[in-house]
């Protein structure tokens, strides 16, 4: 079973939960808060809109209630967005509302859901958007989470869809998983630009982003979104969407001193680097653009991020630090057999020469074996087990070559001494002053 197969799967069972759910009087998406009267029925809406038979409440929030519904003149399905009349006669909730439907009004992408119509019917703020049949990506994560090719598959329809928006002077700044929606065929679509920032035009409404308020959803704001609200740009949803990958990922969120993926999950180590590089708290330090962190995540090429590889990676890792240290030993065993044999002669000049050689070489050695070790060690980090197993390969063949070598030369040294006695010593050190 693919990736798209299961996501539309997991779909599936959540779309027939919800009608389960109504079939039982109950309500199966995000109730109305208890604070506030309930959304109005269908049948109430039906003489403010007369172009649109209202059908079913779909799901209510703190921005209004949604319905499904069927344009009659187009005769296709349409979702009629509503913000509560108490809410429109407040400026900073109509001006939220406005500002997503001129955000929306300036996108038209496959992965962003379109804006149809917008206004106000008596004293009603609306929105006519694209009708999306599927689940919130909360909702497919709550059902039972998903697989790291489903995250890998996901994402970067996210990331395409961000690009494309920023280009447009548009920055979304509350990217989460209830505004990411799926549709039946695991199609991404980015809802809620109720709090996006539009570059480089001023309108009704966008003195909240003057203000310094902030704005964003707790966990998933950039840390600048907080430090300097009135200052974010298009990096915020870089480090949005990588909170979002994060948990796809591994099912927590990374607050406080959080875990690479791949440690508090068995995932691909290769997924580390990607996703810590979008959560970096300085935004120079981030992905510079939605595009590059989507090329990042392509050129993993989608990989099964299940970590299968594990077993063999550490195997290869130890045998790279063996061949290492045998390598480091030999060269410590020339080292001391240089030097040895120059006090055995007993003349000053081998002894130095001895010793400055040995000593190079024993240096050289270490140096090269720390840096073989290091090498294995981030490639087994950084590209999972092909990575390891190749690292260890060079190392290998780098042993087996400077071991005959060693061989060689320590046999002739032993040679060379062996035709000088030890009770014929060479001339006196004391001589040679």
């Amino acid at each position: 079973m693919n990736h798209r197969t299961r996501i539309t799967a997991t779909l599936t069972v959540l779309l027939l939960s919800t009608f389960a759910a109504r079939a039982l009087g109950q309500e199966a998406l995000e109730p109305a808060p208890p604070s506030r009267p309930p959304p109005p029925s269908p049948e109430s809406l039906a003489g403010r809109f007369p172009d649109l038979e209202v059908l079913r409440l779909v799901g209510a929030g703190g921005m209004g209630a949604v319905y499904e519904a069927r344009h009659r003149r187009l005769d296709r399905r349409v979702a009629l967005k509503v913000l509560p009349e108490a809410l429109g006669r407040d400026p900073h909730f109509s001006g939220r509302f406005e500002r997503e439907a001129r955000a929306l009004a300036r996108l038209d992408h496959p992965n962003i859901v379109r804006v149809h119509d917008s206004g106000v019917a008596d004293g009603l703020h609306f929105l006519v958007l694209e009708f999306v049949d599927g689940a919130t990506l909360r909702q497919v994560m709550d059902a039972g989470g998903l697989a790291p090719p489903e995250a890998l598959a996901i994402v970067p329809q996210i990331c395409h869809a961000l690009q494309y928006a920023h280009d447009q002077g548009v920055v979304h700044r509350d990217i989460k998983p209830e505004n990411v929606l799926l549709d039946r065929s695991g199609t991404v679509k980015i809802a809620d630009f109720g709090l996006a920032k539009l570059v480089g035009r001023a309108g009704p409404g966008d003195g909240l982003t003057t203000t310094g308020q902030v704005m964003g959803t707790w966990h998933y704001m950039a840390p600048e979104q907080v430090r300097t609200p009135a200052d974010v740009d298009h990096r915020a949803d870089i480090y949005s969407l990588g909170v979002v990958f994060y948990e796809m990922l591994t099912g927590q969120l990374p607050v406080g001193h959080f875990r690479p993926p791949s440690e508090a999950r068995a995932l691909d180590a290769r997924l580390d680097a990607v996703v810590l590089r979008a959560l970096e708290r300085e935004r120079e330090l981030r992905y510079q653009r939605a595009e590059e962190f989507r090329t990042e995540i392509d050129r993993l090429g989608h990989p099964d991020a299940r970590r299968e590889g594990t077993g063999r990676a550490r195997a290869w890792r130890l045998v790279g630090a063996a061949l290492v240290c045998l390598g480091a030993g030999a060269l410590a065993f020339a080292l001391v057999h240089e030097a040895w044999g120059g006090v055995r002669r007993g003349t000053q000049d081998a002894f130095l020469r001895e010793v400055i050689k040995g000593s190079a070489a024993g240096l050289l050695g270490i140096l090269g074996g720390a840096c073989a070790l290091r090498a294995v060690l981030l490639a087994a980090r950084e590209r999972g087990a092909e990575g390891a197993r190749r690292a260890g390969v060079v190392v290998l063949g780098a042993v087996l070559v400077l071991l005959p070598l060693l061989a060689v030369v320590t046999a002739a040294e032993v040679e060379r001494h062996a035709r000088t006695p030890p009770d014929q010593p060479g001339p006196p050190m004391e001589e040679r002053r």
